[in-house]
């Protein structure tokens, strides 16, 4: 019997562990004149930290040092990362009256469904359109530095002329006349030669007076009766 129960205990399947699954803090705040290394010393306290990322204030750039406006941290176990969210959101961070962040607050809250990739895929996207603004705005630059001196040079051209121009007028006697003018007679294309000869026959036909008319036929009848007559008949 102690055999058979030794066999079943030992057929029985094993129970499959459950992976662990990090998960993701967002802090809408981070307290004044804190750094990435003192974020890191107070929060892994609860559990072990496996991505931390605070975002530079560019607006607020002090002497003392940089500030963070929000903060990503990520624990190796979503289920600490829940229960730090929890207790630590609307709390004192310096537990101690002596401590600079005792007046702080914490401002967090848990990102359910939210991997670290999509964390560093934003970061890079913005970090690209950082990139392209920048561009663009070197380009701009480039294109009015470009643009005043060119100008620059322009004016300084104009007041050399001007200032020569005072000095010696009589070079610049021939500058002063009016540019002759040049005609050019291009030739008539075939609709205005066509033209041309319809108003020719118009007006030919208009001038015709068939008083003034003289049959060809009966000029050259006159012409042999003539000789006849002068002839004799001959």
């Amino acid at each position: 019997m102690e055999q058979d129960n030794i066999t079943e205990i030992k057929s029985l399947p094993k129970t499959k562990k459950k992976t662990v699954e990090p998960g993701v803090i967002y802090l809408s705040r981070i307290p004044n004149g804190m750094t990435v290394r003192s974020f890191k010393e107070i929060l892994g306290r609860y559990g072990t930290i496996t991505h931390c990322y605070l975002q530079p204030d560019e607006k607020t750039v002090t002497k003392k040092g940089r500030k963070y406006s929000e903060g990503w941290i990520e624990y190796s176990d979503k289920k600490i990362s829940k229960r730090v969210a929890l207790s630590l959101n609307c709390q004192r961070v310096g537990i101690k009256k002596r401590s600079k962040w005792y007046d702080e607050l914490w401002n967090m809250k848990y990102l359910s469904n939210f991997k670290w990739f999509h964390l560093t895929e934003r970061l890079e996207y913005e970090r690209a359109l950082r990139e392209q603004k920048l561009r663009k705005e070197v380009t701009q630059a480039k294109k009015e530095t470009s643009f005043h001196i060119q100008n620059i040079g322009k004016s300084k051209k104009m007041r050399k002329m001007e200032k020569k121009k005072k000095e010696k007028p009589e070079e610049f006697k021939d500058d002063q006349k009016p540019d002759r003018l040049f005609s050019y007679k291009l030739k008539d294309t075939e609709n205005e030669i066509l033209a041309r000869k319809t108003s020719r026959n118009n007006d030919s036909l208009k001038s015709f007076n068939p008083d003034n008319y003289v049959n060809p036929k009966s000029v050259k009848a006159n012409t042999s009766f003539l000789k006849n007559i002068f002839s004799g008949g001959l």
